[in-house]
């Protein structure tokens, strides 16, 4: 049995595959496999996976012979996977040689459900920033504040195992961080490492462009659904009051971000859609209006509360992107809080 299966969906990535295996098959820890899913690459990718294939016996690849979605590529690497751990590594970013040392020396020793390194991104201006997330977890001590950067994790095969966590397969978007979600939820104990890293490289036509076509935006949105219902069909031993409170609102959040990344109004019908059924669906009301009224939500949220619908979409409108909503927002709380400043005075 592999300490670790790294776990690599594949599809038309010949640009950088080489540099993502050679950051594999140089680990440290010898004792990995690593678990290559094809999704029915047309250009080169196949070519170069069969030729490290026949160079390092660790290399296995699974061709598959019917386009499919990253989410059932990731499946069937849980369906394969024979390590103790699972690890996950897009083809298009790399790890650092020591990654999977140092997170399973941690594993190890700590016999841990879920041990996550470091997250850096290379934007696509070619700015390298470090993720404040380990930062955030550790203050927090909370593990929900794990929501994102899943891949600079690796996770217990038994915890996944057990629980038959998956990535929905109806998610074409999203459906990684609904994994995260259900790891999280389901962990007893999560272990941070700094020193060593997942490199993240953001490219113009991957799934985090800012406009996304129908499909994807729904997607998006059923993602968040799904967050939502994992998260209320949880229990107090598994995740905190003060876990779920932050969880659940960052979905809330999201949906808002969400009413921007596609405009047709059918899409942003299924945004407030959702809005409103989740806010209705929540736990902890008092404590989640506290939340949206911090970041001064509330003028949307009165809307939703009502369940009206047509006002929000009304509201939402009167902003071009997601970026003129938040900082319209930010600059209003600011106000807010100088007047009440000057009050207090």
């Amino acid at each position: 049995m592999p300490k670790i299966s790294i776990i690599t969906p594949v599809y038309n990535v010949e640009k950088y595959l080489n540099r993502c295996l050679d950051s594999l098959v140089n680990q440290t820890l010898k004792d990995i496999e690593i678990i290559c899913i094809n999704d029915c690459s047309t250009d080169k990718s196949l070519q170069i996976l069969q030729q490290y294939a026949l160079q390092d016996k660790r290399v296995k690849i699974i061709d598959l012979k019917e386009k499919q979605n990253a989410a059932i590529a990731r499946n069937y690497g849980l369906d394969n996977a024979q390590g103790q751990y699972l690890g996950f590594v897009d083809a298009d970013d790399f790890v650092d040689l020591d990654f999977y040392e140092k997170l399973y020396n941690c594993a190890r020793q700590n016999s841990a459900d879920i041990i996550k390194g470091n997250f850096k991104e290379k934007t696509l201006t070619g700015k390298t920033e470090i993720s404040t997330m380990n930062a955030d977890i550790l203050q927090s001590k909370d593990k929900m504040h794990f929501y994102s950067n899943w891949q600079s994790a690796i996770y217990k095969k038994e915890l996944i195992t057990k629980n038959k966590i998956r990535f929905p397969a109806e998610c074409s978007k999203g459906q990684d961080i609904v994994f995260l979600c259900c790891c999280v939820v389901k962990a007893t104990d999560l272990k941070i490492i700094n020193d060593v890293f997942y490199n993240y490289i953001r490219r113009e036509n991957s799934l985090e462009s800012k406009q996304l076509d129908d499909v994807r935006a729904l997607s998006a949105i059923k993602s968040c659904d799904l967050i939502c219902e994992y998260l209320n069909e949880s229990n107090t031993n598994e995740v905190s009051k003060e876990g779920y409170i932050f969880a659940y609102f960052k979905r809330l959040y999201r949906y808002l971000y969400l009413f921007y990344v596609n405009d047709s109004p059918n899409v942003r019908k299924e945004v407030i859609n959702s809005l409103i059924k989740y806010y209705n669906a929540a736990k902890y009301k008092t404590e989640m209006d506290k939340s949206i009224e911090e970041y001064n939500l509330d003028f949307i949220f009165e809307h939703v509360k009502a369940n009206a619908a047509d006002k929000i979409f009304e509201e939402l409108s009167k902003y071009k992107s997601s970026l003129v909503f938040f900082q319209k927002n930010l600059l209003y709380k600011l106000r807010k809080n100088i007047k009440r400043s000057i009050t207090v005075a």
